[in-house]
């Protein structure tokens, strides 16, 4: 049977889910089980959902594991700037004009965010 479409809307996109659950475990200390996962989305998300998406993740060799008592506790297995920059990685690969596409990106920055990339590139330059 169809799910109506307030219920389809109200549901997260599973890349959704799973860009949360990261952010959840980038920003612990050690990493998190299942039960703590679910605590950090803090919203109406079924604990078998929690776990599906972890193992995804674990899958994707985003995430590592190890035995807690009867669950386990997943950290990071990429950083997150890591993980970004991968992300930034792809889309400029899928454009077929990289100039242009870094060039609304770059438009599209404020100036703080210019600032930081000229620093970025000075850096990665070198000296003169």
């Amino acid at each position: 049977m169809a799910k109506n479409s307030t219920e389809q809307s109200s549901r997260r996109a599973m890349g959704e889910l799973e860009h949360q659950l990261l952010q959840a475990i980038w920003r612990s200390q050690n990493g998190l089980t299942p039960a703590e996962a679910l605590d950090a989305l803090g919203s109406n998300v079924a604990y078998t959902t929690v776990l599906t998406v972890l193992t995804r993740l674990l899958q994707k060799d985003l995430l590592v594991r190890s035995r807690e008592g009867k669950a386990h506790r997943y950290v990071a297995a990429v950083a997150e700037a890591d993980w970004i920059a991968a992300k930034m990685r792809a889309a400029l690969n899928a454009a077929s004009d990289h100039r242009l596409a870094m060039s609304q990106f770059v438009g599209s920055l404020n100036s703080a965010e210019k600032a930081a990339l000229r620093s970025v590139l000075r850096q990665r330059q070198g000296p003169k």
